[in-house]
């Protein structure tokens, strides 16, 4: 069998909005309102919240932007 090359649906996803608070050190109602809006990058399977640790670091370090579809955009950024 081929190796397989990580892609965000293969690669380490954290599940849960808690996950998403210790990547990023902000409070629960913080991450619920940036997942909300698109701004902080994750991934919905079903009603499961999954962060990408990678794209999660990439947000940080485009300065943690909070406008509606950032997430997007910093998806974008990183191929």
């Amino acid at each position: 069998m081929a190796s397989e090359v990580p892609t965000p649906t293969t690669a380490l996803m954290l599940r849960g909005i808690r996950a998403g608070c210790q990547l990023t050190g902000l409070g629960e109602r913080t991450v619920w309102l940036l997942v909300n809006c698109n701004a902080l990058p994750h991934r919905r399977v079903g009603k499961a919240i999954l962060f990408v640790p990678d794209e999660v670091a990439a947000w940080i370090r485009a300065g943690w932007p909070t406008d509606a579809g950032a997430a997007d955009k910093v998806r974008r950024g990183m191929h």
